[in-house]
């Protein structure tokens, strides 16, 4: 009796649908960049058709049929991933570029399943064969499993021979220097003596019993670095709506009672006050998103979004 011959595990529609919605939408073709790697596709069609556009991605051109078809061309591919033609299949379907998160969670984990059952051939064959020492086996399934652990983690170990230059190099232009903070400031000026200011990648938490003072502070340095600073700050509010945020940022900016401000019984002097100056504020570049339950990945996703019409420089959760 013939073994019964199965299918890997593979959904080429959701593939389809994924490479179609990167076509239409910038949005969508980001998301996708980010999620997916060309091995996670099972047709090689659409591997080809994904590398090329991480290839126009590169150089920061767009996306789009005309584009893909002409680098698809110049590769000598086009012929093989399907003619133009199926590259205007792929657009067609897609229904909605907004499920593309949940389609290409199904790629990558269809993408581990197909490692897993080779990975586990492969282990088969070396046990009935006993052309290996146990040890070894046992190591060399550990890697294999190892690897496919890895697609799931972002980014690597860095060696410090590879670190220690850039690091010296930023301690040389530090010294050269005659400021104290080469980061970007709070305007807090003993706290950025402390810190040297805000640098990329830091990773700030505020810790503090309630109500004593965590949002305001956060949205003082939020003021400051937009104003004083003119540097875009994005700021997600899991717990306020960005009206009261406003509020927040107004009492800060304009050294009013946020209580007063909120129940309507401000000064007629300190009403008239800020709306004079409100221009001050409205044009300062901080951009609110008042979304509950936002997740790393939906609020990396929104970033990114922002990212291409403004340069956030500083981002308050």
């Amino acid at each position: 009796m013939m073994p019964e011959e199965r299918m890997p595990p593979q959904n080429v529609e959701v593939e389809m649908a994924v490479l179609g919605a990167m076509m239409l939408e910038a949005d969508a073709l980001d998301r996708g960049l980010e999620l997916l790697e060309p091995n996670v596709f099972y047709r090689t069609n659409h591997v080809k058709v994904f590398e090329a556009m991480q290839r126009l991605a590169e150089i920061q051109c767009p996306v789009d049929i005309v584009t893909l078809s002409e680098e698809l061309s110049r590769s000598g591919e086009l012929e093989a991933v399907g003619g133009r033609s199926y590259l205007a299949s792929l657009m067609s379907s897609v229904v909605t570029a907004g499920n593309l998160n949940y389609h290409a969670e199904i790629i990558r984990e269809k993408a581990i399943l197909r490692s897993l059952i080779h990975a586990g051939s492969d282990i088969v064959s070396k046990a009935y064969s006993e052309t290996q020492n146990v040890g070894d086996l046992l190591d060399s399934v550990e890697q294999s499993i190892f690897n496919i652990v890895e697609r799931r983690i972002k980014g690597d170990f860095a060696s410090l021979g590879e670190i220690l230059p850039e690091t010296y190099e930023h301690l040389e232009e530090v010294r050269q220097s005659d400021h104290s903070v080469t980061g970007l400031p709070t305007g807090f000026f003993e706290l950025d003596d402390m810190t040297s200011g805000m640098h990329p990648s830091d990773y700030i938490i505020l810790a503090a019993r309630p109500s004593m003072g965590k949002t305001a502070l956060s949205l003082g340095i939020t003021l400051n670095v937009a104003i004083e600073e003119k540097t875009p700050v994005a700021v997600f509010s899991l717990e306020m709506a960005k009206e009261q945020v406003v509020m927040r940022l107004m009492s800060s900016k304009f050294k009013v009672d946020a209580h007063r401000l909120r129940n309507g019984t401000l000064s007629g002097k300190d009403f008239k006050r800020i709306g004079m100056n409100l221009s001050a504020l409205s044009s300062a570049p901080i951009y609110i998103d008042d979304t509950p339950n936002l997740t790393v990945l939906d609020m990396r996703a929104k970033v990114r979004r922002l990212m291409r019409r403004v340069p956030i420089g500083l981002i308050v959760v």
